[in-house]
């Protein structure tokens, strides 16, 4: 009998361990573990070994479980689980799980029908001589740390605190501290840069993203969160720091999505007298300097392959439909050329092997997502049906065998294009989901390079594709001033397996140039740039930059669903912070401080933002 419950205690204890492994290997070295001693502990509860046995030890942590009328337990903390040979003395007055404990004792071996070589510290077990309870728990709790099921996501967020003692956020969190220390290492020792913080009050920035808005006790004026520290970086190569980074909290006023949060952090770097391949080196080089992080917690253990791809935003858009094309699979678009009796059409081939995989509410689902996405329609025939259609449409799908599928649009604009591009996204996404390998395995990166400088939006009225403060291709300068919407910029995307992940460019250093897009191209108020614009005709020498999406690109590497899932306490996808109910009301007297009233019915907004 107690065999039999041992060992279903230790399958589940096995998994659990097996997760601590890959969170803490980084911190499971015997110089790192001395280094966590404390007044109140000897070691930590995955540190004991054989070679500890007979020494004295003091653990402190979480009563993870209990087992035999509390005979044992098992105390856990962030680097493993140990467990704890209780005494008869002790046991009624063991807390409930979940408490903070301190557990004084000897080290001494299991017995061999015990042994668990599962757990690192499966051979050794503490006999305690005395447990102290540092901090029970008091209430109802919504979940408990030996909980293997899911738990949902907004009861996660709300009881944020708890969560976050799961293996799989200890590893993220300690996987992102670790990875962002080796960026800011790397950068500062071996290139030169200099870590510079920058305001996070400041002024709002013509166009771009939607702001929030901070205000202030002087009547009828308000800061502004940054939604980039762009303008104070810029500032910085004209105050001669040549080269700049920051690892930067950003905000912006818009609806979360399960990529993006209200509040983020990128990765921020400028330097003077560069070229983009300058850029495109330093930030190759610096990720494969802290590619070391992946390896060392067990997130990948191939080295980083650089230099990156490279493509044009006129490649992309041609072969994949999107500017941040996925390359781990092979799937591309291609073109039925049009003709008196055929339209033009973007088609996209599903090969045999994946067609049966495609179920009628898939593509129905696909059918709807798209038309979400993009406004347009995308059909889908199987190529014998596609080609009975006219003796043009056969020559053209001789390259196809009859039992594949077609997507395709009639049409070649870019939203035509972006259609079959999305569809190609979503069916390599539900593929790799059914447990087909199309991806394939690691971390693709890709620079794409050489975009329009500006693009038409909904009203007709050029904007910048990227920001206004981006140069033109030097052999395109001329064109601004007769033709702007057939100029390339010197901008640059960081792709990986698909998702941006960074975005920078060389900048406008001209004043003139600068003044002139803004207010006779982009139609914007220069003056609200006055002080860059002056720093601009103070010396300002040829510079440019990135910022590279550090929440994303850690979602990316941990295969998180999610980058709420590697930020410590973040926000729904309406942007709401559920654990402290914000935002919230302040009361009428904060508001008269501000020279701020709340307009009739404003209330009726308050559950506008659903979780």
């Amino acid at each position: 009998m107690f065999l039999s419950v041992f060992r279903r205690h230790a399958s589940r204890t096995l998994r659990i361990c097996s997760s601590a492994r890959s969170i803490l290997s980084t911190y499971t070295t015997e110089n790192n573990l001395r280094n966590l001693k404390t007044s109140q502990r000897t070691h930590t509860c995955g540190e004991l070994r054989k070679r500890d046995v007979g020494k004295f030890v003091t653990l402190c942590g979480w009563l993870y479980s209990t087992r035999l009328s509390c005979a044992f337990l098992l105390i856990k903390d962030a680097y493993g689980i140990t467990q704890v040979l209780v005494d008869k003395s002790f046991r009624k007055r063991v807390p409930p799980s979940d408490s903070v404990i301190k557990v004084e004792g000897n080290v001494r071996l299991r017995p061999e029908k015990d042994i668990n070589p599962a757990m690192p510290t499966g051979f050794i077990e503490v006999q305690a001589n005395n447990i102290e309870v540092l901090g029970p728990v008091l209430a109802d709790i919504p979940f408990f740390m030996k909980d293997i099921t899911p738990i949902n996501e907004h009861l996660g967020l709300k009881y944020r605190y708890l969560h976050l003692r799961r293996p799989e956020f200890q590893r993220n969190l300690r996987f992102r501290s670790t990875f962002l220390l080796m960026l800011r290492k790397y950068l500062c020792e071996k290139e030169g840069f200099v870590d510079l913080e920058t305001p996070c009050l400041f002024r709002r920035t013509p166009g771009g993203a939607k702001e929030f808005i901070v205000p202030s006790q002087i009547r009828g004026q308000f800061y502004s969160l940054p939604q980039s520290p762009q303008q104070f970086k810029q500032l910085l190569m004209v105050g001669g720091f040549d080269r700049y980074m920051q690892i930067a909290r950003c905000f912006r006023d818009e609806l979360a999505r399960p990529d993006r949060q209200p509040e983020f952090t990128q990765l921020d770097i400028e330097a003077s007298f560069v070229e983009k391949e300058d850029i495109y080196r330093i930030i190759e080089s610096t990720l494969s300097y802290a590619w070391s992080a992946l390896q060392e917690f067990q997130l990948e253990y191939s080295p980083l392959s650089i230099p990156f791809q490279r493509m044009s935003y006129d490649e992309a858009m041609h072969r994949f439909g999107t500017d941040k094309p996925d390359t781990r699979f092979e799937l591309e678009l291609w073109d039925i050329e049009g003709s008196a009796i055929c339209p033009h059409m973007v088609c996209l081939t599903v090969p045999s092997l994946y067609v049966d995989e495609l179920t009628e509410s898939f593509t129905q689902r696909l059918r709807q997502e798209i038309k979400e996405k993009t406004g347009q329609e995308v059909s889908m025939l199987l190529r014998k049906e596609l080609a009975s259609k006219s003796m043009q449409l056969q020559d053209s799908l001789a390259h196809v065998n009859d039992d594949e599928l077609v997507l395709f649009v009639e049409g070649n604009s870019t939203v035509k294009r972006k259609t079959v591009g999305a569809a190609r996204t979503i069916i390599g996404r539900y593929l790799q989901s059914r447990g087909l390998p199309i991806y394939k395995p690691g971390f693709s990166f890709l620079w794409v390079e050489n975009f329009p400088l500006f693009s038409r939006n909904a009203e007709g009225n050029l904007e910048s594709e990227h920001h206004p403060f981006t140069a033109p291709i030097d052999s395109e300068v001329e064109l601004l001033y007769s033709s702007p919407e057939n100029v390339h910029g010197q901008h640059y995307d960081l792709v990986c397996n698909g998702q941006e992940v960074g975005g920078g460019s060389l900048r406008i250093h001209n004043p003139d140039l600068q003044r002139y897009i803004l207010s006779d191209i982009l139609k914007e108020d220069a003056g609200q740039l006055r002080h860059l614009l002056e720093a601009l005709s103070s010396g300002a020498p040829p510079h440019g930059g990135i910022a590279l999406g550090l929440d994303r690109l850690i979602a990316i590497f941990t295969k998180s669903g999610s980058v709420r899932d590697v930020i410590a306490f973040p926000k729904t996808s309406g942007g709401r912070d559920l654990l402290s109910e914000s935002p919230n009301h302040i009361s009428k007297e904060e508001l008269q401080r501000y020279f701020i009233s709340i307009s009739k019915g404003a209330e009726d907004d308050e559950s506008s933002g659903n979780h």
